[in-house]
């Protein structure tokens, strides 16, 4: 490698793994060749962008989908107007581009001004300098977004106040580095699937393990990528519902809402997102008691869901037994990641728990008369 700084090289392997952004030169002594290699910040993919001070999102103004739109804060609702699509142009600079319309409306400085604290606002046509970005990590582990335009005299992009506050407008400003983080954003990448497994209190110490199982057959069985917890705050849950295509958890639940490390989620939060908040999930996994008491005939967490774009929920009618749902969950999902359907997943898995000799229960809770699942059970939801 001609700079170890951007990407290294395993001298056994040959194996080439990137450290961080810019362009390098990888050479190889044993065969005469060598090739240029650009490693880049972020791959490309959709994303949420929030600010680090006010933790509210970038979101367009209307939302209208018209150049000069303005581009402000706003708290998370989970819409396609906070959803930006990352793509790297090929020379460290990428294109942030709305994933609110079909037509192509990108995050730019307007009229690609070199001025300081001008706004920031939807773009279209030609990819000029003003709508091209570059990232970089700064030492708290957020990103400063840098628009080429004003690169040279040191512009991100930022809000113009550090208040916790809807409607502030996003500005090409000056970084500075101090402990106000209205010029730095944390990025929230879309993924495949999410695990939200607490168990009965944080600090559980069977869900690591249960955590790493399910993650290695996700990843090694179906190609998929994604988040593992074993804690996560209701407004981080929040946004990977609307961020991912399958979500699972082990955790407490009543009827309307499950827990998560700071409180709980209910079917208000969920009611209180935007329509297309859940335009990507493709089944959701409730491993909690009572999230599907009542069925169809009652609100409760697995109809909400559901009703909010889900294609499919499952969850209990009633409490289950912790030892049992840790095992059953597992079993599910490592079903699912060999490519079944949830029919012979949740048979599997019930096998599972029947041939387990030291599951002291006095009945199944988990079993076919206790679940409850709203939408088709022949769906597939780790496609190869």
């Amino acid at each position: 490698s001609s700079n170890t700084n951007i990407a290294t090289v395993n001298s056994s392997t040959g194996e080439v793994t990137g450290v961080s952004a810019g362009t390098v030169n990888i050479y190889s002594n044993t065969y005469s060749f060598g090739y240029t290699l650009i490693v880049t910040e972020m791959p490309n993919g959709t994303y949420f962008f929030r600010n680090k001070q006010s933790k509210y999102f970038a979101d367009i103004q209307g939302p209208t989908m018209a150049a000069g739109t303005t581009i402000h804060q706003w708290s998370f609702h989970g819409g396609n107007s906070q959803k930006w699509i990352l793509t790297h142009l090929g020379d460290g600079y990428y294109t942030i581009r709305s994933n609110n319309s079909s037509s192509a409306y990108y995050m730019g400085v307007i009229n690609d001004s070199t001025g300081l604290d001008v706004d920031v606002v939807l773009r279209t046509g030609s990819i000029t300098d003003g709508m091209k970005w570059k990232f970089a990590k700064t030492t708290n582990g957020a990103y400063k977004v840098i628009p080429k335009i004003g690169e040279p005299m040191g512009y991100i992009l930022a809000t113009t106040t550090s208040n916790e506050a809807n409607g502030y407008k996003l500005i090409q400003g000056a970084y500075i580095d101090n402990n106000s983080y209205r010029d730095e954003w944390e990025l929230h990448e879309f993924r495949d699937y999410t695990l939200m497994y607490i168990g009965y209190n944080v600090g559980d110490p069977l869900m690591p393990p249960i955590v790493d199982a399910v993650s290695s057959a996700l990843e090694t069985n179906a190609g998929m990528t994604g988040y593992g917890y074993t804690s996560l705050t209701k407004k981080e849950l929040l946004v990977h519902l609307s961020s991912t295509t399958f979500f699972s958890c082990i955790t407490h639940g009543l009827q309307t809402m499950i827990n998560t490390t700071d409180g709980n989620l209910s079917v208000s939060d969920i009611n209180s997102l935007d329509n297309y908040a859940f335009n990507n999930l493709k089944f959701v996994y409730f491993g909690a008691c009572e999230t599907g008491a009542g069925r169809s005939s009652e609100t409760n967490l697995v109809n909400t869901v559901y009703n909010k774009g889900a294609d499919a929920v499952l969850g209990f009618t009633e409490d289950v037994y912790v030892s049992e749902t840790n095992l059953w969950t597992k079993e599910f999902m490592i079903s699912l990641s060999n490519g079944v359907t949830l029919a012979e997943a949740m048979i599997n898995a019930d096998e599972a728990v029947r041939k387990e000799p030291n599951l002291n229960v006095p009945w199944f809770s988990t079993s076919s008369n206790y679940r409850y699942l709203e939408g088709s059970d022949q769906l597939v939801v780790c496609n190869y």
